[in-house]
């Protein structure tokens, strides 16, 4: 493992602008950030962006960000390690392999895991390549039609049968058991609490994530031997429904076609990839999430799907292309033969058999109506208004109001029916976009936006682009303008944001030093925190006073986390008052104290709110 402390001289030692700059030669200084056509897509307006003090870059277009070792990682396809060597050579610092320390517990943690996994991944995948008894599983593979260069480029392996050889091979290495369970490669039997390896006689297949390190494994039976797959357990590292196999390998095609083509397992992956189609990937034994479709949105406009051909494949069909419509992806369904998978068709028959199918996929909308004709069959006013009321919730959630008076007509007439009549029934659904709730609950409280906009107006705070919740808004203001005053401020504060506590539990050490650069925390960080946090950082903020602005947010929250305990505690006063529950004079004394700190009107001889 490549110590934290050299990633960081080498992260601290490239110029990230220069960096970007030979790839992005249009790159211009724009207030704090520089800005250009974004590299990864096709824009005509600017949207990509390069912050040079956090060591970021950011594209409001096709949401990729991340670090100088991310940006050469999508430039070059890459792997995080690789990526950390090529930028090590370019600055002229020597790495020396060594376990390191991280910046924190949960950083520590995390890249723990990341050093065992890597490892288990290379136990696996030389037991496949060197192990007699793993003759019968070469033999499989090459029946499946791998050739010898997939099995290395994906990494493929071999768990050895007697459901103990990883478990002893990690105990020779210093893995102790409880960090092996942690990595979900080991169990423990109920009753007798016996541990034995996850993973036994089976093919392995090493999951990876954006950046390039494996967290996870997927296991296949050979054969008819049940189950079919096991998969890793959730862990500090690892989230099915915010991972898909094989989006790594193609993520350097992916970046210049901008369509993905979603599979359901994972040899169906490998062997598209070894026939070309690069711009496959799968699907960890759940189907499409919220979460798949925000990642899916960095690399992708198109999205095809193609599942299995039974009522499994169909529901995920729908469900995967209700999410990705919603977000206004342009989706696609393919439907092959019952009975043959993709990596069977492209063995069998070659890479124009499936050329054929996808480039004729049904438009979801489409598949979708046919769906619903099966469901609800004939012509009764009864059948008609089922299907409407299974698809006007999904038209209402649409964001192009032109897509969404298409689809509303087009379903008219397939129904026969009138569209304003449609257009009527429509209007009465109550329903939300599909990331409303995500949206709503992403800073970690339910303040409406009215709340962070009056806090932000008293503070005078001049946002020059996206307004942002009174915890985001105090985290970047400390993030530009470090100081220990700063520090002392917000080491006071109680989060409520989880993700605000946990980046403040990094940063505040160097904000209290005077100078912060967000990219170095990037590593210790989960995915989905790096991908809010990198947008943060690139917002473009004045203040007129940036300490005494701060003084007010802070107050101004406190304040405001002092109504909330007031508002709970008038709620168990009244109960007292009511004689539900009998008085305390010590709580009523301490409501008494809160309201007049608070409002001037102690509650002493009346009942509370009166």
């Amino acid at each position: 493992m490549i110590p934290e402390e050299t990633i960081t001289r080498v992260r601290d030692s490239v110029d990230l602008v220069e960096l970007v700059r030979e790839s992005v030669p249009g790159l211009k200084k724009t207030g704090r950030n520089f800005q250009a056509r974004c590299p990864f897509h096709q824009e005509r307006t600017p949207s990509f962006n390069v912050n040079p003090e956090m060591g970021l870059f950011k594209c409001f277009g096709c949401g990729v960000g991340g670090d100088a070792f991310k940006f050469v990682m999508l430039m070059e396809g890459l792997n995080y390690p690789e990526s950390i060597r090529k930028l090590a050579t370019r600055v002229g610092i020597t790495i020396e392999e060594a376990q390191s320390p991280a910046v924190s517990a949960e950083a520590h943690e995390r890249q723990t895991l990341y050093g065992l996994l890597e490892d288990a991944a290379r136990f696996y995948h030389r037991h496949l390549l060197e192990s007699s008894d793993a003759a019968e599983a070469r033999a499989y593979l090459e029946k499946r039609g791998l050739s010898k260069e997939s099995i290395v480029r994906f990494c493929m392996g071999f768990a050895p049968a007697s459901g103990q050889a990883l478990r002893e091979a990690a105990s020779r290495k210093g893995w102790n058991l409880d960090v092996l369970e942690k990595a979900g490669l080991l169990r423990r039997k109920e009753g007798s609490g016996r541990v034995f390896d996850h993973f036994w006689n089976r093919i392995i297949f090493p999951i990876w994530d954006t950046q390039g390190r494996i967290v996870a494994f997927g296991g296949r039976a050979m054969g008819d031997a049940l189950p079919k797959y096991i998969n890793s357990p959730e862990t500090p590292v690892y989230s099915k429904s915010r991972h898909l196999y094989g989006l790594f390998q193609g993520m350097p095609t992916l970046r210049k076609m901008r369509h993905i083509v979603i599979l359901e397992g994972y040899m169906d992956v490998v062997v598209c990839h070894q026939f070309g189609f690069e711009w496959t990937a799968a699907t960890l034994g759940t189907a499409l999430t919220e979460e798949h479709v925000r990642l899916l949105r960095r690399y992708s406009d198109k999205v095809t799907l193609l599942f299995d051909p039974d009522a499994a494949g169909a529901a995920a069909s729908l469900r995967g292309g209700e999410l990705l419509m919603a977000d206004g992806f342009t989706v696609g369904v393919v439907t092959l033969p019952d009975d043959v998978d993709p990596d069977e068709l492209l063995v069998k028959e070659g890479k124009a058999s499936l050329e054929k199918y996808l480039e004729t996929p049904v438009p979801f909308m489409d598949y979708y109506l046919d769906q619903m004709r099966k469901k609800y069959p004939g012509t009764a006013p009864e059948s008609k208004l089922a299907i409407a009321k299974e698809m006007l919730p999904l038209i209402k959630k649409m964001r192009d109001p032109l897509l969404q008076d298409e689809h509303l007509g087009r379903l008219a007439q397939a129904l026969r029916v009138e569209k304003p009549v449609l257009a009527a029934q429509m209007k009465k659904i109550k329903t939300e976009s599909a990331f409303a709730k995500a949206t709503v609950d992403k800073s970690g409280n339910n303040e409406v936006a009215g709340k962070p906009a009056e806090a932000l107006a008293k503070a005078g705070v001049k946002p020059a682009s996206a307004l942002l919740s009174v915890e985001e808004e105090m985290l970047l203001l400390s993030l530009l303008h470090p100081s220990n005053v700063v520090a002392e401020l917000l080491d006071a504060l109680e989060w409520t944001d989880v993700r605000c506590r946990q980046i403040w539990a990094l940063v505040s050490p160097d904000v209290a030093q005077g100078t912060v650069q967000v990219s170095s925390v990037m590593g210790a960080l989960p995915e989905d925190v790096q991908e809010w946090l990198t947008p943060l950082t690139m917002q473009q903020r004045y203040y007129a006073n940036p300490q005494a602005t701060l003084e007010e947010l802070v107050t101004g929250w406190n304040r405001q986390q002092e109504s909330a305990v007031l508002k709970e505690m008038k709620a168990e006063i009244d109960s007292m008052i009511d004689g539900t529950i009998p008085m305390d004079q010590t709580k009523v004394q301490a409501y008494n104290d809160l309201s007049r700190r608070l409002k001037g009107s102690p509650i002493i001889g009346r009942r509370p709110g009166r």
